[in-house]
């Protein structure tokens, strides 16, 4: 039984992984955006091999919906005070014609393209399972591709909001509870869903058994080994405790996809969103109390100073090519 509003935890100080004893990472964490409560520590494996990340003491399953109160699926919008959805895309799409010579010329529109898609673009149209859907707004994007599309989310608020926005039926949930038959997807798709859950390697088998011989499993999360992090600390708006319970290098997420048996097709990091989360970043570190709107108000300092880093932190990655601010894996079931 929950109490008094605090999240329960359990000692964790072993990696899931590899099972070494983890070094402390961070100390005194708080949640800047969304205020759960607490104070974290993150640990960080040792093992050069592996390098995850993860919260100990570690919270237990059953209070975790603590860390969601306020999260901005909960409260049914994201948008800050003073900005109209209309004003904000209106500037959004002026940031992006403004960017999108320079991004085309040192790659970072081609990267962006292949995130958004989840790399499937280029794949024929199948079934498709999105797991921590949210709005629905990458589904429908793919039913106009010819996808057959599935999603599930834990959030009642997102799966209504898709349901208006595109008309999409979406299931509530984790995967485990959905009971899918085995070989039911062409492609799952995790866009920073991995770091949300507490038995990562559970999520890799379960996902391997639903998907068809030859699927293709597809995940972007927060990357510990990035440029940001090193730059911001604790700071850096993909720590995001508690709700990030492990926080995965490339090495680490690769790992998982060997641990169940996946055929690796791409496992590297990317810089293609590194602006939205140095944004995010230079907004906690430079507030007073650190606390942070979900997505403050434009400011015309933050984004040049933002863009400035991934255009460095993109021209880094052929030197150090696990320094992006996301991981990312592609993988596929084995057909044999």
């Amino acid at each position: 039984m929950q109490s008094n509003g605090q999240i329960r935890t359990r000692p964790q100080p072993q990696c899931r992984l590899c099972g070494a004893v983890g070094n402390v990472l961070h100390t005194g964490l708080k949640d800047f955006t969304f205020d759960a409560p607490g104070e974290w520590t993150l640990k960080r494996c040792p093992t050069p091999a592996c390098g995850l990340v993860w919260l100990d003491p570690f919270p237990l399953e059953e209070d975790l919906p603590l860390a969601y109160r306020s999260y901005y699926t909960h409260t049914g919008s994201s948008e800050p005070s003073g900005s109209s959805p209309g004003v904000r895309n209106f500037l959004y799409g002026c940031y992006r014609a403004a960017t999108a010579v320079t991004g085309s010329l040192i790659g970072i529109s081609k990267q962006r393209t292949l995130l958004s898609w989840m790399f499937l673009k280029e794949q024929p149209p199948g079934r498709i399972l999105d797991v921590g859907c949210g709005d629905g707004g990458f589904l429908s994007r793919m039913k106009q591709a010819g996808w057959q599309v599935e999603g599930l989310d834990f959030d009642t608020h997102a799966i209504q909001s898709a349901k208006t926005k595109y008309g999409l039926d979406l299931r509530h949930g984790d995967l485990a509870s959905q009971k899918f038959g085995d070989g039911s997807f062409d492609a799952i798709t995790l866009n920073h869903v991995i770091e949300h859950v507490p038995d990562p390697l559970a999520l890799f088998r379960e996902a391997k058994r639903v998907l068809k011989p030859g699927g293709r499993l597809v995940m972007a999360t927060p990357n510990p080994d990035s440029r940001g992090h090193q730059a911001f600390k604790q700071h850096w708006r993909g720590l995001e405790p508690p709700r990030h319970l492990h926080i995965f290098t490339v090495r680490a997420l690769a790992e998982c996809a060997r641990r169940s048996e996946m055929e690796i097709v791409i496992a590297r990091s990317s810089a293609a969103n590194a602006d939205i989360i140095i944004g995010a970043s230079f907004s906690i570190k430079e507030s007073p109390t650190h606390r942070t709107e979900t997505q403050p108000a434009p400011s015309l300092s933050r984004t040049l100073k933002a863009v400035a880093f991934q255009y460095r932190e993109q021209l880094r990655l052929r030197a150090e090519p696990d320094c992006g601010e996301e991981t990312v894996l592609v993988c596929e079931k084995r057909t044999s």
